[in-house]
């Protein structure tokens, strides 16, 4: 396979509302966060692939080259770090007009078996992590600027085994909102992106043997919709054009 999903000939419309624009993603190693980031660099944006860790040799050797593309390493949860990260996307493009908040981690078990350790990892990178990142972007997006949070079709439908997962998910659904509210009269908009089951790391560590519905090509196609208008998201400021599993 390619490096970049082979979209239909629509994206060329897409593309034209590339230029020039700069978008920084979490978590953009591998998945969902790798596939939207081959997708925008495909159609001409401005990308920042930042994540715990490097996408593998295969990716890495092609993007490396690419002079639209910035790989950084680090921690969301670090503020230090992402501090630096979105200091050198200034420097290196001179603009952020799209946040993707794509990282983090998901865990599948009993809540009565689970445990305050396991709460806090996940309470920390899903959620602390997305406002440490979002809260140091909003001092660079401007006028005409978007902040896209990836939550989950299990913050809006209950999903047995997930309940901390879909917790941190639901919470980010809200956060979108309220943000939205605070960050529009500077003309910056606020979306929520609820994915259905996806074929990554994540969702076959939490769900051996389970067959998603969707692949992270689809999700990225979906996100490069939403920044470029096509896809609208609903008066709650979620975008779900997706099917849902219910466990």
């Amino acid at each position: 396979m390619s490096l970049f999903y082979h979209m239909p000939t629509k994206t060329k419309n897409r593309a034209n509302l590339a230029a020039h624009k700069t978008i920084f993603i979490t978590g953009a190693a591998t998945g969902i966060g790798l596939a939207t980031a081959k997708l925008l660099l495909s159609e001409g944006y401005n990308v920042v692939i930042f994540s715990l860790t490097k996408p593998d040799v295969k990716d890495l050797e092609i993007l490396d080259v690419l002079p639209n593309a910035l790989i950084l390493q680090g921690d969301i949860t670090n503020e230090k770090q992402v501090k630096t990260a979105l200091q050198r996307t200034i420097k290196k493009f001179g603009s952020l007009d799209v946040l993707i908040n794509n990282a983090g981690i998901s865990q599948k078990k009993l809540f009565i078996d689970s445990t305050s350790q396991e709460w806090d990892a996940l309470i920390s990178v899903n959620i602390k992590g997305t406002l440490i990142v979002t809260h140091e972007a909003l001092r660079y997006l401007k006028k005409g600027g978007l902040v896209i949070n990836i939550a989950s079709g299990s913050a809006l439908h209950a999903v047995s085994h997930l309940s901390i997962y879909s917790l941190t998910k639901a919470g980010i659904l809200n956060f979108t909102q309220s943000l939205d509210t605070e960050i529009k009269k500077d003309g910056i908009r606020a979306v929520a992106i609820t994915p259905g089951s996806t074929q990554t790391a994540l969702f076959e560590k939490a769900s051996p043997g389970k067959n998603p519905l969707y692949k992270p090509e689809d999700i990225a196609v979906v996100i490069a919709d939403t920044i470029s208008g096509k896809q609208k998201p609903n008066m709650h400021r979620i975008v779900n054009p997706f099917k849902h599993l219910y466990r």
